[in-house]
């Protein structure tokens, strides 16, 4: 599939998914699991046929360094699974009190901070564009933060758990970057998406939030109302 093609779907699946999630009545967790749950049938399999020989995308290595994955790699890649996790919570969490608006800039600002990660573990720095992008980013963010701050707190606090979304995600796209060294995409995403699910399952089971059977939405209330389970 061409690369243009694959940005204009990414940006479209993204554009939609904060509308999409605002309207759901089912708790945070819940969403967040399913989220990642109905997607490792199609991950895993397409890390059986990685596995099979064919290199994940964006990978160089042969078919003898992806398999198998190295144990020593076994921490970092279930540390990224718990990021994950805690990265679609807290961000659909934000969308029960801040506007869709807003929490979705500030979850947009993960590469700012996978920057500031991968400069710190990677020792890998920014361009100077790069640099001026990330002061940019973070004046608008700064910007969006004061503005909810007046409106009220509770939009503060949404404004907050995006944020904690944009760090976890940034944490899951380095060690990402890290372990694809010699880790197919594939391979990498269905191990870290089953350990996000576990966790979210365990999460849910521990607060006693159902993960299925949820209640319409009624239309004629209000646009959204809950906590972030």
């Amino acid at each position: 599939m061409p690369p243009l093609l694959v940005l204009i779907v990414a940006v479209l699946a993204t554009t939609y998914a904060g509308p999409i999630v605002r309207f759901a009545t089912a708790p945070a967790v819940a969403i967040a699991f399913w989220r990642l749950a109905l997607v490792l049938p199609v991950t895993g399999a397409l890390a059986v046929r990685e596995g099979s020989g064919e290199p994940g995308a964006g990978s160089r290595t042969s078919r003898l360094t992806l398999l198998p994955a190295p144990r020593s790699l076994l921490p970092l890649m279930t540390l990224s699974g718990l990021l994950l996790a805690l990265h679609f919570w807290s961000w659909i969490a934000s969308l029960r009190f801040t506007t869709v608006a807003s929490s979705v800039v500030l979850v947009s600002l993960k590469p700012v901070f996978a920057w500031g990660i991968a400069a710190l573990w990677l020792r890998e720095h920014p361009g100077r564009a790069e640099r001026w992008g990330i002061v940019l980013a973070v004046l608008g963010a700064s910007l969006i933060g004061l503005g909810d701050a007046r409106l009220s707190l509770g939009a503060l606090s949404g404004d907050a758990l995006a944020l904690c979304g944009a760090v976890t995600g940034a944490g899951y796209y380095v060690i990402g970057r890290r372990v694809r060294q010699t880790v197919g995409i594939w391979r990498y995403a269905t191990v870290v998406y089953a350990v996000a699910a576990a966790a979210l399952a365990l999460f849910a089971l521990a607060r006693t939030t159902p993960l299925v059977g949820f209640a319409r939405r009624d239309w004629a209330g209000p646009c959204s109302s809950g906590t972030p389970e």
